[in-house]
């Protein structure tokens, strides 16, 4: 039925559609609407009438991923605005939305004003996406807030920079090692031997 009809005209069809999913408290299928349709005023305005809950701006973050390219960053960043507005805070979410938006600083200052504990959790959730430039990145902005507690940022870096995810790795390996340590320490000093022949 729509078949042929300009934006123009299809325009006051979706909002309409819009309207009755929000009136029907159907967040979910507003959401759907307006991502599909690329209405990133839309969207806003349903994250708004909803309230920023936490669920809605979850569910919208995995069903980004689902739109065209050149509307993700658009529809991200609404996401990002509504998500930093909140009242209920997802740092996880946040984190992610910054990472895939590459706002590094906006991580540092993230990890640097919320509790220890948090800090250290969002920065090994991080490390774990893999993505070593951005963690980099991120420890380098870091650097530059120039923080209190020296102690916590430095094992932020730590974390960020690989190193503490490689000694847990060895101590881990170290302890249930089940190998003869006498045989080994043999066996190291005897290849020694060879090689300085």
């Amino acid at each position: 039925e729509t078949e042929g009809l300009s934006i123009e005209q299809l325009q006051p069809m979706v909002n309409n559609f819009l309207k009755v999913a929000c009136d029907n408290h159907k967040y979910q299928e507003a959401v759907g609407i307006a991502l599909e349709a690329r209405l990133p005023e839309q969207l806003k305005s349903i994250l708004e009438t909803a309230n920023n809950d936490i669920g809605l701006l979850q569910y919208t973050l995995r069903h980004i991923q689902t739109t065209s390219k050149t509307f993700r960053k658009v529809a991200a960043k609404v996401v990002c605005e509504q998500l930093e507005q909140g009242q209920q805070k997802s740092y996880y979410d946040l984190v992610w939305v910054y990472q895939f938006l590459q706002q590094p600083s906006k991580v540092a200052e993230l990890l640097a004003n919320v509790d220890k504990l948090t800090s250290l959790q969002l920065a090994f959730d991080l490390q774990d996406t893999g993505d070593q430039a951005f963690c980099k990145a991120v420890a380098d902005q870091l650097l530059l807030l120039n923080n209190n507690d020296e102690e916590n940022d430095k094992l932020l870096l730590k974390i960020l920079k690989g190193g503490f995810v490689a000694e847990l790795a060895l101590s881990f390996l170290h302890k249930q090692s089940k190998a003869d340590r006498i045989i080994l320490e043999t066996c190291k000093s005897k290849l020694e031997e060879r090689g300085s022949r």
